[in-house]
């Protein structure tokens, strides 16, 4: 479990995730899916991957965007 800060990102394994800024303040679970690649969830919904793999490829730096990312917003309280 991740408490999404107030920029939207998460901080995982040393690299800042982008999750998005809808998701501020919420927590959002991590399932390991391979050897470096984990599901993001929000409540029960899957929000994106976080691929350590394909981060290192790209040799970005800054906050690495989730692939294959289906970002909605929480619902309200």
């Amino acid at each position: 479990m991740r408490r999404v800060l107030d920029k939207g990102i998460i901080s995982f394994r040393g690299v800042l995730w982008s999750i998005g800024e809808a998701f501020r303040g919420e927590e959002v679970a991590l399932r390991q899916i391979g050897e470096e690649s984990f599901e993001v969830y929000y409540c029960w919904k899957r929000i994106g991957v976080a691929d350590f793999a394909q981060h290192r490829a790209t040799g970005e730096s800054g906050y690495a965007p989730l692939s294959e990312r289906r970002v909605g917003r929480p619902p309200q309280p």
